[in-house]
């Protein structure tokens, strides 16, 4: 049992270190003037055609596809996040059975 507390403030830590960077992300994109914008939608327009990708056609099946694949990542990250708070909640000494010593 005290080798998984010490494993969770490891892992805390990890998200915490990815979180900052998502953070850091989300502010460099909010600083991006349009012409920078501009600019990365060119190179992945080009990185399309490059590939051999139909940017013409319409497959409503295919978006209709990726949109669930959205909607799965969107709920796995909810869940995600729901299981940080509970880790965050149980606190250092966990809780639950574990914690006082009963299955």
């Amino acid at each position: 049992m005290k080798e998984t507390r010490r494993e969770v403030g490891p892992v805390k830590e990890y998200l915490e270190r990815w979180k900052a960077v998502a953070e850091r992300e989300k502010e460099e994109l909010r600083e991006a003037s349009p012409a920078a914008n501009w600019k990365r939608l060119n190179a992945l327009l080009r990185l399309a055609v490059g590939l051999g990708l139909n940017l013409d056609e319409r497959d409503e099946e295919a978006i209709a596809q990726v949109r669930r694949r959205w909607i799965k990542l969107k709920e796995a990250k909810r869940d995600d996040s729901k299981a940080e708070r509970d880790l965050a909640a149980a606190g250092p000494a966990g809780s639950g059975a574990q914690a006082s010593g009963t299955l």
